[in-house]
């Protein structure tokens, strides 16, 4: 190889080295874009995995106002057969339940309100569980004073009442009076069904379709009387 070759090859290999330098600052910033890139695209795939881990979980209750000495149901709906923890807080302090959903993702949990504060907002918060999955809502209901028994003068009611058959909604209304061979009605949620007292003035009515808890009103003759099962 001459000289003026060697130094031309030389002058080549120097321009080669000199242009490193420039690549490596053109070719750093996309290898840096492209790292910055990877945080948000691990931060998306983080974020829709928490989304795909949470549990639906829905709450409403029976009746928005139930009397005081009635009861209430908290209505839930989440994912077959997952945990449910509720926590009812009346102003006398938190009144806890546990259950677990049904096959169809359903429970109701009840709550007996003996003597609750009327007027005073409870607060009810549901959390859910299955698994590693997680859920909450919440509902609220307030009671209401509880009714007295209305009558004309000399006469008067009793009414109990009692679940014959919850799948169906069946219910047994039982009526004492001092009215006998008088129709007595027992009325709720839409629903009414009538019997004749006998001749103590007592009957047994088959009240079917009212869920449970709610407030069932009864008439005999001039009385009138409210319960509820």
């Amino acid at each position: 190889m001459s000289h003026d070759q060697h130094g031309i090859l030389s002058h080549g290999l120097r321009q080669r080295r000199a242009a490193l330098p420039r690549l490596g600052w053109v070719l750093l910033p996309a290898a840096v874009l492209v790292a910055g890139l990877a945080p948000s695209a691990v931060s998306q795939a983080s974020t829709g995995s928490r989304s795909a881990a949470r549990l639906a979980c829905e709450a409403s209750v029976t009746g928005r106002y139930p009397r005081d000495y009635t009861t209430v149901g908290i209505r839930i709906t989440t994912t077959a057969s997952a945990r449910i923890r509720v926590a009812a807080h009346f102003r006398g302090g938190v009144r806890r339940q546990t259950a677990v959903a049904g096959t169809a993702g359903k429970r109701t949990i009840w709550y007996r309100l003996g003597g609750a504060t009327p007027g005073y907002r409870v607060r009810v918060d549901v959390q859910v569980a299955k698994g590693s999955r997680r859920g909450s809502c919440s509902t609220w209901f307030t009671p209401r004073k509880r009714r007295t028994t209305g009558h004309r003068p000399g006469a008067w009611c009793r009414a109990t009442a009692s679940v014959y058959y919850a799948p169906y909604d069946w219910n047994n209304v039982y009526v004492h009076s001092n009215q006998p061979y008088k129709d007595a009605t027992a009325s709720a949620d839409g629903y009414s069904w009538s019997y004749e007292t006998n001749g103590s003035g007592y009957a047994l009515i088959y009240l079917n379709g009212p869920p449970p808890g709610v407030e069932i009103t009864v008439t005999v003759g001039a009385a009138t009387c409210y319960t509820s099962d």
